[in-house]
């Protein structure tokens, strides 16, 4: 853990994260704001982004990262609890949020937490790298942390779909990087 520690309060001091919530969450927004409660998780949350932006709307956020330097960041809001937590060994609370996010960040090991956190009617939002449909890895990212096609509908099965969609981004480098947005609800 404290190598990884290490490596990404580096990377958020000399290489700052966008502060701008994510497009995905901001469409979503109004489909967020009709569940019953108002508890969410942000999984490798970074500069807090994306639990600044629900916390903004009324959500309670548990937002984890294994970065101090990026926790501080959003240390101070009301309604933001910082966890800093190694992703490899963190496990959410069972039934106890109404959306987990997770953005740029995959650790297969954390679905089945993730499926189990959530509560009746909860919904999942993830946004990360894609290989492509023939298997190229477009992202120059190690091949276990990019997502293979068809692997989210099979890990969700269970799950309704409420959004599926691939595109392109251009990295910090200036190479281009092929993303799945995912939005899923739990029955």
């Amino acid at each position: 853990m404290q190598e990884d520690a290490l490596k990404w309060n580096k990377k958020h001091l000399e290489h700052p994260m966008p502060h701008t919530p994510s497009d995905l969450l901001q469409s979503f927004l109004p489909t967020l704001l009709q569940l019953p409660s108002k508890y969410a998780l942000d999984i490798a949350c970074g500069n807090g982004r994306n639990s600044k932006f629900l916390a903004q709307h009324g959500f309670v956020c548990d937002s984890v990262d294994i970065s101090e330097v990026a926790l501080q960041m959003s240390a101070n809001h009301p309604k933001i609890h910082t966890i800093c937590a190694d992703l490899d060994t963190y496990r959410p609370t069972p039934n106890h949020y109404d959306v987990v996010l997770n953005f740029y960040f995959l650790n297969r090991d954390l679905f089945p937490f993730i499926q189990t956190a959530l509560k009746s009617k909860g919904i999942f939002l993830l946004e990360t790298f894609i290989k492509e449909e023939d298997g190229f890895n477009s992202s120059q990212i190690i091949d276990e942390k990019i997502l293979n096609h068809g692997e989210l509908e099979h890990t969700f099965k269970d799950f309704e779909i409420l959004h599926k969609h691939t595109s392109y981004i251009t990295r910090r480098e200036g190479e281009q990087a092929k993303i799945i947005s995912f939005v899923a609800q739990k029955s």
